[in-house]
């Protein structure tokens, strides 16, 4: 303790001994090097608040968008059937050309646990000539790899992007 003020006070006697002309720039440099990185930070955090209401309207866009109500009506159908035969009875008798109907299709095959039914599906798809859209082939791929069809994950995989 008795060191610690013996320091304290070699301090302040050395800083007396210098003119107060010599802080002045020390004081000055500080003041003009604040507002600088004040303004960067408040630059960056205007940049990240411009990102972040770019990408919620973005969002809010993807969001927005809606299905046709016929088409709602038909997905809502697969959520109250129980096997894979009525949703697979169902595709086969439909005439509708929406893909959206077919990848509804695959998740409720598989949310019921029936694998193969998604085999049967894609075949159904390519029967009736449906162009079948990214988030069919994503959705598809996704649960044959959950499944552990890694095969068949493979062979649909090079079957559809590999040909574009």
């Amino acid at each position: 303790m008795i060191t610690t003020m013996k320091r304290i006070s070699l301090t302040r006697r050395a800083i007396n001994k210098f003119p107060s002309w010599n802080l002045v720039p020390c004081v000055l440099n500080r003041r003009l090097h604040q507002p600088n990185t004040r303004q960067i930070r408040l630059n960056e955090q205007h940049q990240m608040t411009q990102y972040k209401k770019k990408l919620k309207e973005q969002q809010g866009t993807l969001l927005k968008t809606t299905s046709s109500p016929k088409s709602q009506h038909e997905r809502s159908l697969f959520r109250n059937m129980e096997s894979d035969k009525e949703v697979l009875q169902y595709l086969k008798e439909s005439s509708s050309q929406n893909i959206i109907i077919y990848s509804a299709a695959v998740k409720r095959c598989s949310e019921l646990k029936y694998t193969n039914s998604l085999i049967q599906i894609i075949e159904i798809v390519q029967s009736k000539d449906i162009h079948p859209d990214i988030i069919f082939y994503n959705m598809t791929l996704n649960y044959l790899g959950m499944w552990n069809k890694f095969d068949l994950q493979k062979h649909y995989f090079q079957q559809w992007f590999d040909k574009q």
